[in-house]
Parts: C-alpha cells; sequence; structure tokens
C-alpha cells in the first residue's frame, strides 16, 4: 500500500540567495546563504502520526524521523488556526478528493492543487 501526505501551509518569500530548507531546528547547517526552518513540517509529522493512528515506521531507522518524534513544542500556539491542514491514507482518488476540496477552501475557492501522477514503467 502506498501512503501519501499532503500538507498546505504559507508560502516565505526571501531573496534571491540561495535557500536551504532543514526539516528540523537541530539539524546542522554551512555557513552563508538563508536557511528556514519552518514549523509546518514538525506540524505536518505530528499530524500525520495522529491522521494514521501510529508513528511512521522505517526500516532502517531514520535519524531526522527519530528526532521528529522526539521534538516538544506547543503547535496550537504557533500554527495559524484554521489555516493549515495535513491529509495522510493511501494514495486514492478518494484521498485526492478530499484533500483538494479541503485545500480549495483553506485557499479561499479555486481548484485543490494536488493530483496523483502514474508511475512510469
Amino acid at each position: 500500500m502506498k501512503v501519501i501526505f499532503l500538507f498546505v501551509g504559507l508560502a516565505l518569500s526571501l531573496g534571491a540567495e540561495e535557500i536551504v530548507a532543514v526539516a528540523h531546528p537541530g539539524e546542522e547547517i554551512g555557513e552563508g546563504g538563508t536557511v528556514v526552518w519552518t514549523p509546518l513540517f514538525q506540524a505536518a509529522w505530528d499530524e500525520l502520526h495522529k491522521d494514521l493512528g501510529k508513528p511512521v515506521a522505517v526500516d532502517p531507522p531514520n535519524a531526522l524521523m527519530e528526532r521528529l518524534d522526539g521534538f516538544e513544542w506547543k503547535a496550537e500556539a504557533v500554527m495559524p488556526e484554521g489555516r493549515w491542514k495535513v491529509w495522510a491514507g493511501p494514495a486514492t482518488g478518494e484521498l485526492i478528493g478530499r484533500a483538494n476540496g479541503e485545500a480549495a477552501r483553506l485557499l479561499d475557492g479555486g481548484e485543490g492543487p494536488f493530483v496523483v501522477e502514474p508511475r512510469a514503467g
């Protein structure tokens, strides 16, 4: 079963410098450039576990996922209420349809942004 997760959030626009995104604030970063950490990634990870009802099992173990699992914070104090969402589950037309409908409402109309591309081969 193929499982996907989708999330919608706020976009951050920065200057023309090279931008490096990190998934966890504890990641090592190099000098120079601009580094962005968004709590949206952590919030999506946490919500993914809620939606699936259990932690995501990865074999072999993944150090980043272990750090994400151990991160403690107060998401409700950080994340903008009603302006972000995570959808998780098997990659089906039903999930994509639900995600697109809810995303369109979050984005104040239009069509939802998600499609499932068929695998090559």
